[in-house]
């Protein structure tokens, strides 16, 4: 009941500021039949925006639901975990035989929870506008369309949710304070549970019934599509009850997906970003340089330069950069410029990878980062593999792989140092610059992640 009325009251809330804003900015109401879905291709994957959400009330059973939509003519639908909001349409192109809805996918794969805003620039000129409540998507909020309707969209659920905390994410760079993702990163695999499936109508079902009867009198000599749903999640369940690493490697599959290549070529990527950057720009001081898998951003504090001065001529290898207020008073924002850095692929799938054996791998690496520490105060750690993708105990499995992470921290004057094997990827690399002409001022941390072949008893 509790998440009926939130929902509730998002749309609520929804409504009256539409029919307040009416004249300013005319659009559809988010309950418009004329919405029709819109369908784009990501990462090689069919995604669908512009569902109809609407909330199943507790006192309706999920049959009557479908038994409703149907008599509306949609042909489609997708339900939420907790099957607690449906999502319906009209018919879709016949070719498009295993569509996503992207709303619900991004509930499954990204959400934390609460109120959610993601925008996407995708690559067909079009962008991606989906809210999200409690892992939920908003009715009137899950858009595919023109970048400028898109924006429209955005700032009018931002003006109605204005003073509530919220999570901002996207590529687009429109949302101050953004959770910056790549679109490869999360449509390259699209959640089972995000499938839209059939909305069987009564000639569908008397035709199946014919074709079951017909199969009991034992005529052969054709195949029948039936409940095709019903059908592959009956034959998961019984691979899964025979075999039990059929779970762990669908899950495998998925988690490295999220992987990038392994190997130096990112920590070489950061450490000719970190070159070329200097200590001080146009009156400004560099205090930090944190690098990921996208991108390093470098945070710099006001020596005696003003932003116009900052701004007029950017840092080398500049994409963007923004003023960020941490206080109270404008005049002593800090500047943070972003370095994009090129994702590489893996030359081989890591799933095709043949990765060493644990002990081995452990040996190899662990004295590595022994003969590291003999370059002075370096911290080296190497913590202990636990099973990658999976929570499963890996004894029982056949093929597990594990996965643990390594750590140096030390002055710039190693930083040359570093490496990175075959069967890892640098994970995150920070440099922090504190006003000082010594060598020593300048400081770093590097973590990587590494992936080995687990032991079999």
């Amino acid at each position: 009941m509790a998440k009926s009325s939130i929902l509730q009251n998002l749309r609520s809330r929804l409504q009256s500021w539409r029919q307040a804003h009416a004249k300013a900015r005319p659009a559809p109401a988010a309950d418009d039949d004329s919405v029709q879905p819109v369908l784009s291709v990501i990462e090689g994957r069919r995604y669908v925006n512009g569902l109809e959400w609407r909330l199943i009330p507790p006192t309706r059973s999920l049959p009557r639901t479908l038994s409703l939509a149907r008599k509306e003519n949609k042909k489609k639908y997708v339900l939420t975990d907790m099957e607690d909001i449906i999502g319906v349409c009209g018919a879709l192109p016949n070719r498009w035989s295993h569509v996503y809805s992207a709303a619900l996918h991004l509930a499954t794969r990204m959400s934390q929870g609460g109120l959610e805003l993601y925008a996407f620039e995708l690559t067909n000129r079009q962008s991606m506008v989906v809210a999200l409540n409690e892992t939920r998507p908003i009715p009137g909020f899950d858009f595919v369309g023109e970048a400028e309707q898109a924006r429209g969209l955005m700032d009018e659920f931002m003006a109605i949710q204005q003073g509530q905390p919220m999570r901002l994410v996207g590529n687009a760079g429109w949302l101050e304070g953004e959770e910056s993702v790549a679109l490869e990163d999360i449509f390259n695999a699209p959640e089972r549970s995000a499938r839209l499936k059939f909305l069987w109508g009564d000639h569908s079902v008397k035709w199946a019934t014919g074709i079951a009867l017909v199969l009991v009198a034992g005529v052969a000599g054709g195949q029948y599509w039936v409940e095709m749903e019903r059908e592959e999640m009956l034959a998961a369940a019984s691979v899964s009850a025979s075999d039990p690493n059929a779970d762990y490697q669908k899950s495998l599959a998925q988690a490295w997906a999220e992987v990038p290549a392994p190997g130096p070529g990112l920590l070489q990527q950061w450490q000719s970003l970190l070159d070329q950057l200097p200590v001080a720009h146009r009156g400004w001081r560099l205090e930090t340089v944190s690098c990921e898998a996208t991108a390093c951003q470098a945070k710099w504090s006001r020596i005696h330069g003003t932003y116009a001065d900052f701004f007029q001529q950017l840092p080398p290898n500049t994409a963007s950069a923004q003023e960020v207020l941490e206080g109270e008073d404008a005049l002593l924002a800090t500047v943070v410029s972003t370095h994009p850095v090129k994702p590489q692929q893996p030359l081989t799938p890591w799933r095709q990878a043949v990765l060493p054996r644990m002990d081995q791998a452990l040996r190899e690496h662990a004295s590595q980062l022994q003969n590291l520490s003999l370059l002075g105060q370096v911290k080296v750690t190497m913590g202990k593999p636990s099973l990658f993708g999976g929570v499963q105990d890996p004894r029982t499995l056949k093929q597990a792989v594990m996965s643990g992470q390594w750590s140096v921290q030390h002055d710039a004057s190693s930083l040359g140092y570093l490496s990175v094997p075959a069967f890892g990827v640098p994970k995150r690399l920070v440099l922090q610059v504190s006003p000082s002409k010594d060598q020593r001022a300048l400081t770093y941390l590097f973590e990587g992640q590494y992936y080995v072949q687990a032991v079999q008893p």
